[in-house]
């Protein structure tokens, strides 16, 4: 329903304006049929006067006859084709049957009438601009606005959906819960750092961590509360932790660690300590002491008890087991010989 949202919401401006950019072609078509009309009536109107002014030479200037301008009266014929009252104006005059001055009367009136004529045609011609060069103003501005309004919807929708995919992406790899890397993310990131271990021929340490208590306070106070508990749990590890380790939350209550060693695998001992402490303090204050909550953690090293990831996993959870069956809240290696 989102994505339809935001594809109704980048056509529908599209949409509208394509309309009014329609409804405005015909409109601007008519009017540019409109302005070749009152063209090719100037063109005429034109013709009249030139007609009108040789007729009117002829006449009255030159003194001539009728007879000599009947040349221009039967060109100003034509051009009244459609004018019944003009026309019948120079009709008289071809007769021949009045006077010079007497047609020069007739002139006149053509010419008057002619002149009211133009005037209202340049009058039609310059409105017909006016409105073409409005129209054409709206289709551009309302262009830039359709474009701009739409580059901005896309602009919004692909950045929608850019954060809609690193929210995939990082609901792929992380806990929903607490965050921390998942199962999957760790595997990945740790057969990586097996593989460089192994060609700086360099040692890593795999901390398993299981809750001790956690079930009692699920059990007791429901499942809200026992989220609760796994998100501060999980917000204390990642404060002992060093930001090139790893911490990532594989079961209910369990967490796992890789971290690289500096020397000797005694050198992990200090960061068990730690993250054994963190959990000293009540994880749900408003309950004190009533739920304690500590840490069992199997400690697994590579390369002396696993080669991959799945044995160095398989290796630290049976440690935590039995850290967890002598008494729980403290660590226990892989091997004896993690020890050396």
């Amino acid at each position: 329903m989102k994505k339809l949202y935001l594809n109704m919401s980048v056509l529908a401006p599209v949409v509208a304006a394509l309309c009014i950019f329609i409804g405005s072609a015909v409109l601007h078509v008519q009017e540019m049929q409109r302005m070749d009309s009152a063209l090719s009536e100037q063109d005429r109107l034109l013709h009249v006067r030139s007609e009108l002014q040789q007729a009117r030479r002829v006449l009255l200037e030159d003194g001539s006859s009728v007879a000599a301008a009947s040349s221009h009266l039967r060109a100003l014929a034509d051009l009244y084709a459609g004018d019944t009252t003009s026309r019948e104006h120079v009709e008289i005059m071809l007769q021949g049957t009045e006077m010079p001055e007497a047609a020069a009367r007739h002139l006149d009136a053509l010419v008057s009438s002619a002149a009211e004529t133009e005037a209202r045609n340049v009058e039609s011609l310059q409105q017909v601009r006016a409105m073409l060069w409005q129209r054409v103003w709206l289709l551009g501005g309302l262009g830039c606005v359709a474009m701009a309004y739409t580059s901005f919807m896309l602009l919004m929708a692909l950045l929608e959906r850019n954060r809609l995919n690193d929210r995939l992406k990082f609901e792929s790899t992380h806990d929903s819960l607490t965050s921390l890397p998942n199962r999957r993310f760790f595997t990945q990131w740790a057969e990586r750092a097996l593989a460089q271990a192994s060609r700086e021929r360099t040692q890593l340490a795999l901390l398993y961590i299981d809750l001790d208590g956690f079930r009692h306070v699920n059990d007791e106070q429901g499942r809200e509360m026992g989220d609760r508990l796994l998100r501060v749990a999980a917000q204390r590890f990642r404060e002992r932790v060093r930001e090139s380790d790893v911490l990532a939350r594989v079961g209910d209550d369990e967490y796992v660690i890789l971290t690289s060693l500096s020397n000797d695998s005694a050198s992990v001992t200090p960061l068990a300590d730690r993250l054994i402490a963190s959990l000293a303090e009540p994880l749900l204050p408003q309950f004190g002491s009533r739920y304690p909550v500590g840490a069992s953690i199997g400690i697994a090293v590579y390369p002396s008890d696993g080669m991959k990831v799945d044995a160095l996993i398989h290796a630290a959870e049976e440690a935590m087991r039995e850290a967890k069956a002598a008494g729980g809240n403290r660590h226990h290696f892989s091997s004896p010989s993690a020890l050396v």
